[in-house]
Order: C-alpha cells, then structure tokens, then sequence
C-alpha cells in the first residue's frame, strides 16, 4: 500500500510539473501573439517621443518582429524600416529557436499530461489536479515577488542564463529596433505571463473541486 501511495504520489507531482510547464508555454505564446499589449504601450511609454519613430513604422516593424517569431515564419528576419547587425540578428535567431523549442515542448508536454489524467480518471485517482494547481501557481508567485524586489536584475539575470554570450546587449545605433523594445514592454508582459499562468492554475483549482465533488457524490 505504501509504495503503491508514493508511486501515486510521484505520477501527481510529475503531472504537476508537466502542468506548470504547459501553463507557463501557453501563457508565454499567447502573450508573444498578443500585439494589443505592445500596441497599448506605444502610448503609454511614450514610444514615438522615445524612439524618434512614427506609430506607423513601430507598430510595422515590430509586426514583422512577432511575424519572424512564429514558428510557421521560415524566412529570414528583415525589418521594414531598422537597420540589423549581423549580432542582432543573431540574437533574435536565438529567440525564435527558444520560442520553437517552447511549441515543441508544450505540445508534448500536454499530449503526456491529457494521456496520464485519463488513465488517473479512469481509475479514480483525481488528486494530480490539486497537485498541479498548487505547483503551477506556486513559481509565478515567487517570480512576481522577486519582479516587485527587482524586475531590471532579474530581467539582467534571465539573459545571463539564458543566452551564452552578449547579443542580447543591443546598440542602437545599429539595431534601433531595441528603441521600441524598452525594458517596461517585457515587464508588462511577464506580468501577464504571470496573471495568465495564476488564472490557469485558478481554473485547475475549480476544476477539482468539481471533480472530487462528483467523485465523491458517485462513491
């Protein structure tokens, strides 16, 4: 009984990272496709006073930012109206591949987690839900703490680790592009990353209150 309980408990704790990981994708993609955010910022940052650049030729070249970042984009990166260093360009080769990586990965992370919550169903073993909203709300929570201690080093930090050298640190006098990119547009869209990933684990908590109350009205 007892290791049939720590396997059980092992399969919720792996679904439950599973689960994190296809919050986290999901909600990464669907901010990187939400243009309205960084179309709001333009005029909240002050983008045209900031950058020198008109709404019209910001909003054009960082379409065609987002339009490379998708993974069905397989033409080389061109910007409408910015110059590119070889560098630079490099970089945001780095970025389409992390973001490729991430599609890839959340797929298969979702097919492994729809496939493992049959099987639990079917045997009626529904605590992997509970498991997965507690972990999948647990590192937005310390992300936004560290966010609100110091989001420009963590920021600083995550490049670091990310990426092994230093494209990431533009010049704008040869990537201008970085003029409509400032550090205040990726906190916004962490921070919803964030509210996303929080209402996802959110729907997960319903979701098994739901499930344990019918469970336990059929037991």
């Amino acid at each position: 009984m007892k290791k049939q309980n720590l396997i059980t408990w092992s399969s919720d704790i792996f679904m439950g990272v599973i689960f994190t990981f296809i919050a986290i994708a999901l909600a990464l993609i669907i901010t990187i496709n939400f243009k309205p955010l960084f179309y709001h910022d333009i005029d909240s940052l002050n983008l045209v006073e900031r950058s020198g650049y008109s709404k019209e030729v910001i909003i054009r070249n960082y379409d065609a930012l987002i339009e490379y970042c998708s993974p069905f984009f397989t033409d080389s990166l061109s910007f409408p109206d910015f110059a590119a260093s070889p560098s630079g360009l490099f970089h945001f080769e780095e970025v389409k591949n992390i973001f490729n990586f991430i599609y890839i990965c959340g797929l298969i992370s979702l097919i492994i987690y729809v496939t493992m919550s049959i099987f639990k169903l079917k045997n009626r073993h529904y605590s992997f839900i509970k498991v997965s909203w507690i972990t999948a709300i647990l590192l937005p929570t310390v992300i936004a703490a560290l966010c609100a201690i110091n989001f420009n080093k963590l920021f600083i930090r995550f490049h670091e680790i990310v990426f092994d050298n230093n494209d990431w640190i533009f010049d704008y006098r040869t990537d201008p592009v970085i003029l409509i990119l400032p550090e205040e547009f990726f906190m916004h869209c962490l921070v919803m990353i964030i509210v996303l990933v929080v209402l996802l684990a959110i729907a997960m908590m319903l979701t098994y209150k739901l499930v344990k109350k019918k469970y336990s009205t059929n037991h």
